[in-house]
């Protein structure tokens, strides 16, 4: 009788000890962070289930994407402060998975096209991201593409037949070019011309050549 009912009071003394530790912890949102961090882990844990499944066999190929998906949803969450650096990271993992599908199917090029774009993408906000929009993804984008294409022609096993990859991929690199152009005058417009006008400015009022007769 006695051992019951120590029983009893040792398991109501955890469980008091133990939620009342939770409700502590939660005043310094110390739960929410384990909380977030084992979900997290979780779904990279499922990423991985799916990483494994491709790599056992290189036809289930489709398992790439839910590993993709699942493994940036885990990153996601363990760091909620990413920012813009999360889109990068989703284009670099879903850009990474058709680019898998293209290296175990080496007859199949369509997988280059949808994995230059997410991977070009990925550049371009990265970029952005570090540069503070000071620089013009469009110029990324474009010579982006155009690679893109050249990879498709260059990978085609019948490069005869993907002729046309090169036609799409010089216009792409022909915009591409108008764009830089743009983007540099902008930019000579936007920074150059100021400064030079502040440093005749300040050479006007040092040597006061500008207002000699």
């Amino acid at each position: 009788m006695d051992a019951r009912r120590l029983d009893k009071n040792w398991i109501i003394g955890v469980l008091l000890i133990g939620f009342g530790a939770l409700f502590l912890l939660g005043q310094f949102n110390v739960v929410h962070f384990l909380r977030d961090t084992i979900i997290g882990l979780m779904f990279l844990g499922g990423a991985a289930v799916f990483l494994s499944v491709f790599a056992t066999d290189k036809q289930k190929w489709w398992a790439l994407f839910p590993a993709a998906g699942l493994g940036f949803s885990g990153l996601r969450i363990l760091m909620p402060n990413g920012g813009n650096i999360m889109g990068t990271i989703f284009f670099l993992l879903l850009g990474g998975a058709f680019l898998a599908v293209h290296a175990t199917r080496r007859d199949q090029v369509w997988p280059l096209i949808p994995g230059g774009v997410m991977l070009t993408l990925a550049a371009v906000t990265f970029i952005e991201t570090i540069s503070f929009n000071l620089f013009d993804g469009g110029v990324i984008f474009f010579f982006g593409l155009a690679a893109t294409f050249v990879a498709v022609w260059y990978r085609a096993l019948d490069r005869h037949r993907y002729s046309w990859a090169l036609i799409v991929a010089a216009v792409l690199g022909g915009i591409g070019c108008l764009v830089l152009i743009g983007s540099v005058m902008g930019m000579f417009l936007k920074f150059i011309v100021p400064v030079g006008m502040i440093l005749i400015g300040v050479y006007a009022l040092t040597e006061g050549r500008v207002f000699k007769r």
